[in-house]
Parts: C-alpha cells; sequence; structure tokens
C-alpha cells in the first residue's frame, strides 16, 4: 500500500475518532455542550471528505469540497457559540463563503476554480479569527485550541496550493488534530463550552446573609459544576453589595487554574484559601493562602476572619469547600468540637459560614444528622 495511502487513511480515523471523542462529551453535557455537537460534527464530515479521496481517485471533486467546507461551517458555529454575544455574526460571516462556494461550484472553471479557494480561504480565516478571540476571552485554557487550529489551518492551505507533500500534510494534520481534542478533554475546558454565565443567572444561589450564620450547604446527585456556579453566584451577590468573602479550598477541590477561569483571584472582595497537607508555614501575603490542614490552624484562620469583621463591621462569608473532606481526614468527633466552638463565635459577629457536604460520603447517619441540627440553614442543591 503507498505512504500517500497510509498517511490519508491514518489522518482520517484520527479524525474521525476525534470527533467521537467530542460527541460523547456532548452527550454527556446535554445540552450545555453544543460547542462540543458542532466540532463532533465538523469532525465526523471532515474524515468523511478524507476517507472519499482515500477510496476513490476519481470521486468528485465538487463532493469532497461541499464536505470540507460544512465541516468549517460548523466549527465556525461552534466558536460562535462560546464566544456567546457574536453567535449570529458568526453564522453570518461563514454563510459568506458558503454563498461563494455555490457560486463558483455553478459556474465554469476558471472563475469558479477562483471563487472555490476564495470561499476556503475566507472561511479559514473566519475561523482563525474565532479561535484567537476565543484565547483573548478566556485566557491559557485555550492554548492548545489555538496552536492545534493554527497549525491545521496552515496545512490545509499548504494542501490547497499544493505547496506540501500530501503525506507530510496529513500526518502533520493528525497531530494538529489531537492537540486540538487534548485541549478540549481538559476539564476545565467545560467553562469554556458551557454557557456558565447564562447557568449562574438560574441558579437559586442567594442564601440570606443577614439570618444564618452558619448555613449547610447539602450536595446530593448534582455535578461539580453546578457546585463551582453555585460558590461563584454567591461571591457575585456579595461583590455586588461590596460584602467581603473567603473561600477555604480543602486539598485544592478547586484547582489554580479554575480559580483564575472563575476570576476569583484577582477580585478585591475575595481571599482564597487552600487547605493542603503538607505546608511547611502559613503563607499571609499571597493569594491564595494556603493553610496547613490541622484543626488549630483551621479554627485560627475562622478566628481572625471573624475579628477582621469586627474592625471592617461589613457583613462576610466563610465558604468551606467541601467540609466532608475534612470530616473524613479529621474524624467527626474532632470536627464537631471545632465547628461548635466556631459557631458561638460566629453568632456574636456578621460573618456567615457556608460549608459543602455530601451525606452519601458519611456512611454513619448520625453524622449528617448532627450537622444539620447544628445549622441555622439547609440548602439542598
Amino acid at each position: 500500500m503507498p505512504i500517500e495511502t497510509i498517511s490519508l487513511l491514518t489522518n482520517g480515523f484520527i479524525t474521525l475518532l476525534c470527533g467521537i471523542i467530542l460527541f460523547c462529551i456532548f452527550c454527556k453535557l446535554g445540552s450545555m455542550g453544543y460547542f462540543h455537537l458542532f466540532w463532533s460534527l465538523g469532525f465526523i464530515l471532515y474524515s468523511a471528505e478524507i476517507f472519499l479521496r482515500a477510496a476513490f481517485s476519481t470521486v468528485s471533486s465538487t463532493l469532497i469540497a461541499v464536505l470540507f467546507i460544512f465541516s468549517l461551517l460548523l466549527w465556525s458555529a461552534g466558536l460562535g457559540l462560546i464566544l456567546e454575544k457574536i453567535f449570529k455574526k458568526f453564522l453570518l460571516m461563514g454563510s459568506f463563503p458558503v454563498t461563494l462556494f455555490i457560486i463558483g461550484s455553478l459556474i465554469q472553471k476558471p472563475m469558479g476554480s477562483v471563487l472555490t479557494l476564495i470561499a476556503f480561504l475566507t472561511m479559514l480565516i473566519i475561523l482563525t479569527l474565532g479561535v484567537f478571540l476565543v484565547r483573548e476571552k478566556y485566557g491559557k485554557i485555550a492554548n492548545p485550541l489555538l496552536f492545534g487550529w493554527v497549525m491545521l489551518g496552515t496545512l490545509s492551505i499548504l494542501f490547497l496550493l499544493k505547496l506540501l507533500f500530501p503525506p507530510y500534510v496529513d500526518l502533520l494534520a493528525s497531530l494538529a488534530k489531537i492537540i486540538i481534542v487534548y485541549g478540549v478533554l481538559n476539564p476545565n475546558f467545560q467553562f469554556i463550552g458551557t454557557p456558565v454565565a447564562a447557568l449562574l443567572k438560574r441558579l437559586e444561589a442567594n442564601p440570606p446573609t443577614t439570618r444564618a450564620h452558619f448555613t449547610l450547604i447539602k450536595c446530593e446527585k448534582v455535578s461539580r459544576l453546578k457546585e463551582l456556579s453555585w460558590i461563584k453566584q454567591v461571591i457575585l451577590n456579595n461583590s455586588s453589595r461590596n460584602f467581603k468573602t473567603t473561600l477555604i479550598t480543602v486539598y485544592d477541590s478547586v484547582s489554580i487554574s479554575e480559580l483564575k477561569d472563575l476570576e476569583l483571584l484577582n477580585n478585591g472582595n475575595v481571599n482564597v484559601v487552600r487547605v493542603l497537607r503538607e505546608v511547611k508555614e502559613r503563607t499571609e501575603k499571597t493569594n491564595p493562602v494556603t493553610v496547613k490542614d490541622d484543626l488549630t490552624s483551621l479554627g485560627l484562620l475562622i478566628s481572625s476572619v471573624i475579628k477582621q469583621n469586627e474592625k471592617e463591621k461589613i457583613p462576610q462569608t466563610i465558604i468551606v469547600y467541601p467540609l466532608s473532606w475534612l470530616i473524613l481526614t479529621h474524624s467527626w468527633k474532632n470536627m464537631y468540637l471545632l465547628l461548635s466552638s466556631k459557631i458561638s463565635e460566629l453568632k456574636e459577629s456578621q460573618t456567615h459560614l457556608l460549608a459543602f457536604y455530601y451525606p452519601k460520603v458519611h456512611n454513619d447517619e448520625t453524622i449528617s444528622y448532627t450537622l444539620e441540627k447544628m445549622a441555622e440553614q439547609i440548602i439542598s442543591i
């Protein structure tokens, strides 16, 4: 079998696999993952175009061009979705080269070929612009998408202009697609592919910060995305009233990259504290702050936040995410003693403690029962 055919089939199978992987992600995310759906269908159409070229040397060039340009249109629609407000503009821009392509297909050469080539190049430019906008909006989480697409777009131009040996194009294009899908598989990428802003608006996440000093957030059969969205909504509600929020993340339950994606590290009203096992000394002048996971350090941390409130006289919120991990590490009895002592301090201040916990994690039902009895408010999400 010639090397040209082998490289072409390799490219086709990798492209199809990329489409299947993205479609599986869409099935998992449901209606919140239409970016993944559009890009998966784009990859699948692209793979069909490659397999046609590999199987039939005399296949219609128009059919190949149709599959290719509609795969580009699907990718353009996916980018429009995650860029939210300019979705319609992207579809409108994408319709221009498609119209140009149809006109080019109907008229004879050489003018028809020129119009078709212009349509392809225009679509590639639109997509490249969209990827750069995604990188500008969402930061380095979109770097693999940017790098992979620039590489793939460049190879497509070289292929159309016949400036590079086809097997090299196929092998390098396969690598570019792998880079793109690798980036999309990053768990943090779901914040790009999911309309989080709209989700935040729908979530009922406005616990009364002026009443309950100890609120339990009871998590049952809820996605982690919803938990993080709930946290961000609480912080947004507090910030709108110029209230302070201290987010305590246990054992990096929210990673640094997620904190950046949620825009919590640069918010002047938010202090982030990472509770870690191996911390030699507490850091004070950085954000996030790191503290050791022993109960003495945790107790001092909560007390220092309460004392800060006494000086500023402004309501503030402490969020522990999640309390369950601390209970599993330090035992329920020790955590009960810590919470009991701190609740009395909280009630003398305008500081409010919100603690996430997972009832199913604790085998002893007494733990959940006692926690809920201690809390003044229970919110199920």
